[in-house]
């Protein structure tokens, strides 16, 4: 028989949080359910919990991989689901009880809303609650604000499997922000919408998009919106079959799409080397779009510390570099210098 509600929960060594999240799903109200647990190469003790859950609970699938990435088996869990429906899920968070009742109730009484997210309630690794996320709710409101950033909680949502799947599914051209693209492309074909009520606890931690993948993800955000405004206008999307995220420093496309950004990328992710050369760094400041500055203020600012640390103190640009930073935000100068740290992360 087949299930009203596909959950799709990749993971890779997620031993630490997986307990919580996969109870909270195998207790939910509603029970219709099958739950593709997908294994992208896990070397902890993630693939001795999946047997013990499934040996419990007959709903779920467990699929394993040889660790090719998020969007692969993201892709292979929508080819692999039987319900119309499939519902992400993430092995760190936490879903609340009668999230899928809800969800399921208002996709059933909207036939044209592709996409449904929910609110969410951010904890920390602890469980302890932190201040909860900007929250846009109602078509119009959401599909505007989709044109600057993302907000739909990946891991909340409840979508349409096969209009997803018509659109090719998630694509590695938007590696971090692969959900992102989805959205947007799910926008132009249908309705999206958030759910007002808290349906996940979202966990932040160590393990989430940090430092390393920042720039990876700014660079696919950015590339996202360039490539949904052209194909809103008629126009070719570069990005189409693309079996990769496209490289910072040689996709000549990003070039012609997100000049501001991409430059001011390139500086972030030369600046995140531990041994950068400061000479070459100070000349990529130069000429950096005042807009791209104020639209990442905050990154802006690491930008400005990192760079004075690292300079020489009889270099007269440290002290210009330090002003202009404490012009930005002066706590977080200060706090940044008693740091004092050549390895200072955003």
């Amino acid at each position: 028989m087949i299930p009203a509600i596909s959950v799709l929960l990749p993971i890779r060594n997620g031993e630490r949080f997986l307990g919580s999240a996969l109870e909270s799903i195998v207790s939910q109200s509603f029970t219709d359910l099958e739950i593709i647990c997908i294994d992208d190469g896990s070397s902890d003790a993630t693939p001795e919990m999946l047997r013990a859950f499934q040996e419990r609970d007959t709903r779920i699938r467990v699929i394993t991989l040889e660790g090719k990435g998020l969007v692969n088996a993201l892709n292979i869990g929508l080819a692999e689901a039987r319900s119309s429906f499939v519902a992400r899920m993430d092995a760190d968070d936490i879903a609340m009880p009668k999230r899928l009742e809800s969800q399921y109730a208002h996709m059933i009484q909207n036939d044209d809303l592709l996409v449904l997210g929910t609110r969410t309630l951010w904890i920390n690794e602890e469980g302890i609650e932190l201040k909860p996320p900007r929250f846009v709710k109602g078509r119009q409101e959401v599909a505007k604000a989709l044109e600057c950033k993302c907000v739909i909680c990946h891991p909340t949502v409840l979508m349409r499997r096969i209009p997803i799947m018509e659109m090719g599914g998630y694509r590695c051209a938007y590696e971090c922000a692969e959900d992102f693209d989805l959205w947007l492309r799910a926008s132009e074909r249908g309705s999206i919408d958030n759910l007002d009520f808290v349906g996940l606890k979202y966990r932040i931690h160590a393990a989430n998009v940090g430092a390393t993948r920042l720039v990876q993800q700014q660079i696919s955000t950015a590339l996202a919106i360039a490539t949904h405004k052209l194909r809103i206008g008629g126009k070719a999307d570069p990005t189409d079959g693309l079996s990769k995220a496209p490289d910072i420093g040689s996709a000549q496309f990003l070039g012609s799409l997100i000049p501001g950004e991409l430059r001011f990328f390139q500086l972030v992710d030369f600046l995140l080397r531990d041994n950068f050369e400061y000479s070459r760094a100070k000349l990529l400041v130069d000429g950096q779009d005042p807009e791209i500055l104020v639209k990442h203020a905050k990154l802006w600012h690491w930008v400005l510390t990192r760079l004075a640390l690292a300079a020489p103190l009889a270099d007269t640009n440290k002290w210009r570099l330090l002003a202009r930073a404490l012009a930005l935000h002066p706590g977080r100068t200060v706090k940044a210098l008693r740091r004092v740290n050549r390895g200072y992360r955003p």
